[in-house]
């Protein structure tokens, strides 16, 4: 009994699963149908998209033979009738192409429609010409010949447009009906399977009911395992379906992200490249302007120096005019001299090259020799120069006194420049507290000139930029002195601000940051202070009683060096290169009863040997003098390379008489051998200790 019900169930169990694979079936049966329908559909658009063609060839062919009709008659009227029966079809024609747009499906139907049109228009147009050939100009055998040679080949590739169009549709008729076929037979394939597994569990089932219960079980197993083979096998399929969807999904997405990839990196290149474009445009704009501006300022300058250097030149001349042309020529090499500065100046900062000292320096001192320069320049122009302390300041500070000097000698000769009548004042105050952490020293120089705009004031610190053209040619000037100086503010931690007004004078504000103000001492002024320098003034008229080595190729300088030392009483020899000069001074070293060298002066730029390599040569065998560098290079970097090569100072070319005397007297002083240094002792540091310490 046990066995029977056993039975009965697995017969209910096959027997369900028979109906669902006949209704497995019937759904499959139904998906043929559709699919018939699908593609019965497909075929009739595109066939639909084949006739339309067709009857628009048609048209076009009947339109063909109208235009043979009309080349081979005569009599206007017959060929005006023609013509409206062509333009009839004309219409029908571009309505079929109308109706056939609006039924594209894909880019390549679209492109094909295109060429078709094309060749179209090219026909009608060459078409069009030999009519009127024909009709206006009365030269019908130019006319045939055009549409024998131009027109009916147009026409040819007209209609092989039309065939290429009419082909394409066939094909992709071709290819979606074998798709969907392919489609329904696979569907069909699938039908005859599972019709085939329900005859086979049919047939198992009526052996299962006459055989003896004995196999029953037997059987059971042997269709369960039947049946699970089956289930894994369509596990598998659906596993390596699932595979290559997703590895063709994946592929996709792959080619997706690779184009917009490379869509993004061709925006960026472009963008790139665009900004690269305006940088260098950019560059060139500011490189002629800059060139301008510089070939202006030095050429003005020039242009008075080489004048006036003719007019000395002339007979006629008297003393007090050249007297004049001398001052005019001094006064305009020193204008020359500063534009130059400026431009290196300018130049190092924006290189980086411009390095700023952090030492302690006096403020009142500063101020008072601020107050010295400029008293002398405002009298001039009967303006008063006054110094204020607003409150207490430090002692000292830590900022570069060089660099804090030329920035308030320049804004202080603005304003001194700028007014016509009044006052100059310069203000100094603390901005913050003494024991802040960033505190910071404020510099205000007032003036009651005649003030500027608020558009004049935006364009002020910019290299070559002043108030206006007006401004230049009325107080001359550069224009670099602010942009120096705005970027040296910065340097020092501080910021140059301006407020003005015209007509009510102007008020430029500097600050700098002081340092750490940590046991420094706050002072009170009354009055501006200088602090006192202990170099005898005898020092400075004192008679050069020396022997001075001068390594000079230039015979200009070596003439005009020459005349500055003997004329303050020093004994001179000339050295053309550094190979003379180490000849020299070896003839000195050493030599019963020769008498040394004092001082040398070392040019860099030389012939054979150059001033770095001689000073290191004369180290080298013992000279211990000072040695005074003489360079045009007036880098930062070219001052601690000649005092690497061994020199002990530097002076920059070009320089004043003053300034290489009071050079040559300071460093005698300095040096144990010289009379200086035993009539001045303890002034300054032995010569030695300096070569020392530059090493």
């Amino acid at each position: 009994m046990k066995a029977d019900r056993i039975g009965f169930r697995l017969g209910v169990a096959f027997g369900v699963l028979i109906a669902a694979l006949i209704l497995l079936g019937s759904f499959a049966l139904r998906q043929m149908s559709n699919t018939n329908v699908a593609v019965q559909e497909v075929v009739a658009q595109r066939w639909h998209k084949v006739q339309l063609a067709r009857e628009a060839l048609h048209y076009s062919t009947l339109n063909n033979r109208i235009t043979m009709q009309v080349f081979l008659m005569t009599d206007r009227k017959e060929i005006g009738v023609l013509e409206c029966a062509r333009a009839s079809n004309t219409e029908v024609i571009t309505r079929l192409l109308k109706e056939i747009e609006s039924a594209v499906e894909s880019e390549d139907e679209r492109s094909l429609l295109a060429k078709v049109g094309a060749a179209r228009r090219v026909y009608v147009t060459s078409y069009l010409a030999a009519l009127n050939l024909l009709l206006n100009e009365g030269k019908p055998d130019e006319a045939r010949q055009m549409i024998v040679k131009v027109a009916i080949p147009n026409l040819v590739i007209y209609h092989n447009a039309w065939e290429a169009f009419v082909n394409f549709q066939g094909s992709k008729m071709d290819q979606a009906r074998n798709e969907i076929e392919a489609d329904y037979r696979s569907a069909r394939t699938a039908v005859v399977y599972l019709l085939a597994l329900a005859a086979i569990l049919a047939t198992g089932i009526a052996v299962f009911v006459i055989r003896s219960l004995t196999r029953e079980i037997s059987n059971r197993q042997q269709a369960e395992q039947e049946l699970y083979v089956a289930h894994e096998g369509l596990r598998r399929a659906n596993d390596e379906l699932e595979i290559r969807v997703r590895d063709r999904t994946a592929e996709l997405a792959n080619t997706n992200e690779s184009l917009r990839a490379e869509v993004v990196m061709r925006t960026r290149a472009e963008e790139e490249l665009r900004r690269a474009k305006e940088a260098a445009d950019a560059a060139n704009r500011a490189k002629s302007e800059f060139l301008a501006n510089m070939s202006h300022e030095i050429r003005t300058p020039m242009m008075a120096i080489l004048g006036y250097a003719d007019l000395m030149l002339d007979h006629g001349q008297s003393t007090s005019d050249h007297l004049n042309s001398l001052n005019t020529i001094r006064r305009n090499g020193a204008h020359l001299l500063n534009v130059i500065n400026d431009i290196l100046d300018l130049s190092k900062i924006e290189a980086g090259e411009m390095r700023m000292e952090r030492i302690p320096c006096s403020a009142c001192q500063i101020m008072a020799d601020i107050a010295s320069s400029m008293r002398v320049r405002a009298r001039e122009r009967n303006l008063a120069f006054e110094i204020q302390f607003d409150g207490m300041i430090p002692e000292t500070i830590q900022s570069d006194p060089t660099r804090l000097r030329q920035i308030l000698m320049n804004l202080a000769g603005n304003a001194i420049k700028f007014t016509e009548a009044g006052w100059v004042r310069l203000v100094v105050g603390l901005v913050d507290p003494a024991d802040s952490p960033s505190p910071r020293l404020r510099f205000d120089v007032v003036d009651s000139g005649i003030g500027m705009t608020n558009e004049q004031i935006a364009g002020l610190f910019q290299p070559f930029v002043q108030g206006d053209n007006s401004t230049t040619r009325k107080f001359g000037g550069t224009g670099l002195g602010l942009a120096i100086s705005r970027r040296l503010a910065r340097a020092l931690g501080g910021e140059i601000t301006v407020e003005s007004a015209p007509g009510r004078g102007s008020r430029f504000t500097l600050t700098v940051a002081t340092g750490s103000l940590a046991g420094v001492k706050l002072v009170s002024p009354g009055s501006e202070t200088v602090a006192e320098t202990h170099r005898p003034e005898a020092l400075e008229t004192m008679p050069l009683d020396c022997r001075i080595l001068l390594a000079e190729d230039a015979q200009d300088n070596q003439i005009l060096i020459c005349h500055f030392l003997h004329s303050a009483g020093a004994e001179v020899t000339v050295a053309d290169n550094g190979r003379i000069a180490c000849e020299k001074v070896a003839e000195t070293i050493g030599a019963p009863g020769a008498v040394g060298f004092d001082l040398i002066l070392m040019d860099i730029e030389m012939p054979e040997l150059d001033g770095y390599g001689a000073a290191a040569k004369l180290r080298s065998r013992g000279y211990r003098g000072p040695i005074i560098a003489l360079t045009a290079n007036a880098m930062a970097t070219d001052r601690e390379k000649c005092i690497r090569a061994g020199c002990t100072d530097y002076l920059s070319k070009p320089f004043s008489r003053e300034l290489l005397l009071e050079t040559v007297r300071r460093h005698l002083a300095e040096s144990p051998a010289s009379g200086l240094a035993a009539e001045f002792p303890g002034t300054i540091p032995a010569a030695a200790d300096c070569i020392a310490a530059s090493k």
